[in-house]
């Protein structure tokens, strides 16, 4: 379907007789003066005129545009008002002469924010569709960027689809010359999802990592939807965003044995806003290279004379023992030597309570076996601290592992180690920052980061736990306020925990809830509810298509004055799979067709004739190619000074089609 904006001036029903004229099979047209206020209501006679001349013309689809006078995104409350009773009265207008869409200029929210004009629109195209007792869709118009304007960029549109009410009655109209926390895997530690940057590799669908293609962010009011896997924290998203997601089909008995086997679907992506309580979501095993060797040429200070030992250090199970106490009981300090030569003069400290002499001695033969430093041990008031000297030592473990308490993490080479490397960290972790109980055993930090990585570790090993969150606490003893941390407790449940060598005695392994898979696990879903959210979202595209946060497999969440380009094949394959990852094809209902007197960039609306623009033919060409345009009717808004001009334009853009 390919036409133009026609003029209706005289009588309404005429702009049949022009777009005929002129070869149009759909076209546009203002059902009143654009540039007033003030409109005369309809009469019975020119709608029956027009409803006829539509029925005997053939025309498929008919678009209205909205006057040029409302703001809809403006904060000034007068504004508001006008604007919105025009919109309610052009969509009853649109209803009662039968025309299929009314294009919007979205307006400018003023200065005060994208997050403000956001919502005015969608309140005002809620507010006109719950008044309308038509079909007519209300189509929002992407803008060039103009200063203050809303609806430059894709996600400033889908945040506006969002907070609709009737996704039936609200689309897209693209025009060709107008144009924060989530935790996630990279490099196995969990980062937030806001300092992801293009060319980082994240863990992707199977646990592979995939490259950051893409970083989307874009401001967001409505629901965020949180899902809460069984024993695992609650994710937070937006209702569109997809999870992979599979579930039980039926239930298989085996001959001669009381064991039941579920059967499941195969896994499909399932928006957020769809997830059901029962529903399982896949955890796979996040895999990172493996690392045998560890290099420390890279952490000597500018006044190392010589490593204190080998510069290259195979990754041992002791070498892993050492770590596990580290990250659980360690701390670096790095000071600087007195001196003309000055220089970093640095120690390590292992610290444990007085009673845990095994600890002790073992932290101490460790430093000596695996590095060949000389330990010695500082008691103090309730602690016993193994400490050696080392700035190279001092450098390697503040680098991969962090300070403090709170922002530890586990490096990427422990994340990627053989089972044995693993179990040996485990277990040497759990004597420091762990217990037992008839339960199970239970891993303790106050680093969300390593509570988010030993699931997985414990996962890379085949053993299964569950995450726990404990609240802050507040006591008060002789007078004095004690405060606490919040922290995170790891259970792994006793069945599980022999796998770790542990010892529990477990009559019968209980039927599970967590189900196997060879890349990692089906978690199912324990509880689904919202909650309202007003700020930045954060999406990315990778090249797999999918990504890990933290534990579950998402996917990627997704013209040329504004500065998304469509002169090439290639710019327009970017550009509308972004529009098609952001909005989605199924939102989009007309398309304005204009070449762009302006520059990619500038935020100018300027239309020139297809063709003879900044665009060109060959990107008019390549935007016609692409998948589902061309189902789309196609409007040219260029204003024309002949009808000779005008059919030429309808016969280029049909070659272009061919």
């Amino acid at each position: 379907m390919v036409g133009l904006h026609i003029s209706s001036a005289g009588s309404l029903d005429l702009a049949f007789d022009r777009a005929a004229e002129l070869g149009a099979t759909t076209f546009q047209m203002f059902t009143r003066n654009p540039n007033q206020w003030k409109f005369k209501p309809l009469a019975e006679e020119t709608v029956s005129a027009f409803r006829e001349k539509r029925k005997s013309s053939g025309f498929s689809k008919i678009v209205d545009h909205m006057p040029y006078l409302p703001n809809l995104a403006s904060p000034e409350k007068s504004t508001i008002k006008i604007s919105r009773y025009t919109l309610d009265e052009e969509v009853k207008r649109c209803d009662t002469l039968g025309i299929d869409y009314l294009v919007v200029h979205l307006g400018s929210h003023l200065g005060k924010g994208a997050a403000v004009g956001i919502r005015n629109i969608a309140d005002a195209c809620n507010q006109a569709v719950a008044g309308s007792e038509g079909a007519t869709i209300i189509l929002l118009e992407n803008m060039a960027g103009q200063k203050n304007s809303v609806g430059a960029r894709f996600e400033e549109i889908r945040s506006i689809l969002d907070r609709v009410k009737d996704v039936r009655r609200v689309g897209v109209c693209l025009d060709t010359c107008l144009p924060p926390g989530s935790p996630v895997m990279r490099g196995g530690v969990p980062v937030p999802i806001e300092t992801i940057r293009v060319g980082d590799e994240v863990a992707g669908i199977g646990g592979w990592p995939t490259t950051v293609r893409r970083l989307i962010r874009r401001p967001y009011l409505g629901d965020i939807v949180m899902v809460k896997p069984m024993g695992l924290p609650w994710l937070h998203l937006t209702p569109e965003h997809p999870l992979l997601c599979t579930k039980v089909s039926r239930i298989k008995t085996l001959e001669e044995s009381p064991w039941r086997v579920k059967m499941m679907d195969d896994p499909r992506w399932v928006e957020a806003g769809h997830v059901e309580k029962g529903n399982y979501l896949i955890m796979p095993m996040v895999k990172e290279a493996l690392v045998e060797t560890l290099d420390f040429r890279q952490y000597p200070g500018s006044h190392t004379r010589r490593l204190p030992f080998s510069s290259t250090l195979p990754l041992t199970e002791e070498m892993a023992e050492f770590l596990g106490l580290y990250l659980a009981e360690g701390y670096v300090y790095i000071g600087k030597g007195e001196g003309p030569r000055g220089g970093d003069l640095s120690k390590i400290y292992l610290s444990f309570g007085k009673h845990e002499t095994d600890l002790i001695r073992r932290g101490v033969q460790l430093f000596e076996r695996v590095f060949s430093l000389r330990a010695w041990t500082d008691e103090r008031e309730s602690v016993v601290c193994v400490a050696a000297a080392s700035n190279i030592l001092a450098r390697f473990l503040k680098s991969n592992f962090g300070s403090g308490a709170r922002t530890k993490r586990i490096p990427p080479f422990l994340m990627g180690a053989d089972p044995g490397i693993i179990r040996a960290f485990l277990l040497a972790y759990h004597k420091g920052d762990g217990t037992t109980n008839e339960f199970g055993v239970y891993f303790i930090t106050s680093s969300t980061s390593v509570a988010i990585q030993l699931i997985h570790l414990l996962a890379r090993i085949d053993v299964h736990a569950v995450h726990q969150w404990h609240e802050p606490t507040r006591n008060e003893i002789n007078g004095r306020v004690i405060e606490g941390n919040g922290w995170h407790s790891i259970h792994v449940a006793r069945a599980e925990a022999t796998k770790l060598g542990f010892e529990f005695h477990v009559p019968t392994f209980p039927a599970r809830t967590i189900l196997r898979t060879p890349e990692g696990y089906l978690i199912p879903v324990g509880a689904v509810a919202r909650s309202y959210f007003e700020g930045e979202v954060v999406n990315l595209t990778t090249e797999s298509g999918s990504f890990v946060a933290p534990f579950v497999v998402t996917h990627n969440c997704h013209l040329y004055a504004a500065g998304f380009d469509i002169g090439s094949d290639e710019a327009v394959g970017n550009t509308m799979g972004l529009f098609g990852d952001m909005v989605g094809f199924d939102r989009l209902k007309v398309v304005h067709l204009n070449d762009s007197k302006s520059a990619l960039g500038s935020r100018l609306d300027r239309h020139e004739n297809i063709g003879k623009g900044k665009i060109g033919r060959k990107g008019i060409r390549a935007f016609l190619h692409y998948p589902g345009i061309q189902d789309r009717p196609l409007i040219m808004e260029t204003p024309y000074e002949d009808v000779k001009t005008m059919k030429t334009s309808i016969k280029l853009v049909r070659t272009l089609l061919q």
